[in-house]
């Protein structure tokens, strides 16, 4: 009912007459109930209003939940090709942590190398050059020891000479 419409409230309140209740409180009760009536009308069409844009409000919500949910599906199968790029690129580092701890062996192997090859070369150092020295006095050496030879050459072919005379008229001639 509305406020300050009317004082009746129910049949108990209304009063009587010579033949029956009175007509203006009659009247007044059915307006009361019109006016009740219009008013739940326009309560029910308010919520009814209401009602649409709270459903349009939860299909726009849904709609954007949708949304999410393919962004959210595209992002973890974005997610899953990035972990599966770091999981190959933690094996590639592996492995090149692998090769790299061998170049510093190598590395170290080849250093110590040439470490053990350069103390055999300072050893070697001065044989080779008493060896140096050696080859440079070799030609006078040779010379040196060959000279007697030399110097007897032409009588030794002298001798051959006269020995091949001699000889010859013993022997048969090869060319005949």
């Amino acid at each position: 009912m509305a406020t300050g419409s009317s004082v009746i409230g129910g049949p108990d309140q209304i009063s009587k007459g010579l033949f029956g209740y009175r007509r203006s409180d009659v009247e007044q009760l059915l307006s009361d109930r019109d006016h009740m009536l219009r008013q739940a009308e326009t309560r029910i069409r308010s919520a009814e209003a209401r009602i649409g844009e709270l459903e349009d409000a939860l299909d726009h919500s849904e709609n954007r939940n949708a949304t999410v949910q393919g962004q959210m599906v595209q992002l973890h199968e974005q997610l899953a090709q990035m972990q599966q790029q770091i999981d190959g690129l933690a094996a590639r580092n592996a492995q090149v942590e692998q090769y790299a701890g061998r170049v510093r062996a190598e590395a170290q192997r080849m250093a110590t190398w040439k470490e053990h090859i350069h103390g055999i070369l300072v050893q070697m150092g001065p044989a080779v050059d008493r060896l140096l020295l050696l080859v440079d006095g070799a030609p006078a050496r040779v010379e040196e020891a060959l000279s007697p030879i030399a110097t007897k050459m032409p009588t030794l072919v002298n001798l051959m000479q006269d020995f091949g005379q001699v000889s010859g008229s013993r022997q048969p001639r090869a060319d005949q």
